[in-house]
C-alpha cells in the first residue's frame, strides 16, 4: 500500500511539472523557435548591417570576404542567396584554407563573437556537429 502512494505522489508531482510544459507547447506556435533560440543562430544571425552610435557597419558575408586581401571574387548575389553554403562550394576541403580551419579562430579571438558552439553549430541525427546553416537548408 506504501509503495502504491508513493507511486501515486510520485506521478503527481511528475505531471505537475510537465502538464504546463506541454500545454504551452500546444498553445504558442513560438514555442520552438523560442527554445532553439533560432533567430540568434546561422551565419546571418550576426553577419548582416547593423546600426551602432547612429554608424551603419556591414558585416554581411559578402562584405566581410570584400575585405579580405587576395580573396578571388565572388558573386553578392549567390552569397546574399546561399549564404555560408556557397563559401563551401570551395573551402569545404581545402586543407589548411578550409572553412572550419579559418573560420573557429577568426570567431574565437574575434572581439565581437559573444557566442557559443550553437551559434553556428547543430547536433545531427548521428550525434555530430553540423553546421546550422546546412541544416537550416535541408543539407543534413
Amino acid at each position: 500500500m506504501r509503495k502504491r502512494i508513493g507511486l501515486i505522489i510520485l506521478l503527481s508531482v511528475v505531471l505537475a511539472l510537465f502538464i504546463p510544459v506541454f500545454v504551452q507547447a500546444g498553445e504558442d506556435e513560438n514555442f520552438e523557435e523560442e527554445i532553439l533560440h533560432l533567430d540568434e543562430r546561422g551565419c546571418t544571425s550576426c553577419h548582416k548591417v547593423v546600426e551602432r552610435d547612429g554608424k551603419v557597419f556591414d558585416y554581411t558575408l559578402y562584405a566581410e570576404v570584400q575585405r579580405i586581401e587576395d580573396h578571388p571574387a565572388i558573386k553578392k548575389e549567390k552569397v546574399e542567396e546561399e549564404g555560408v553554403l556557397y563559401c563551401l562550394v570551395c573551402h569545404e576541403d581545402m586543407g589548411e584554407k578550409s572553412f572550419k580551419k579559418i573560420i573557429h579562430p577568426i570567431h574565437y579571438f574575434s572581439e565581437h563573437f559573444e557566442g557559443n558552439c550553437f551559434s553556428c553549430h547543430d547536433i545531427s541525427e548521428k550525434g555530430e556537429f553540423v553546421l546550422f546553416d546546412e541544416v537550416q537548408a535541408g543539407k543534413e
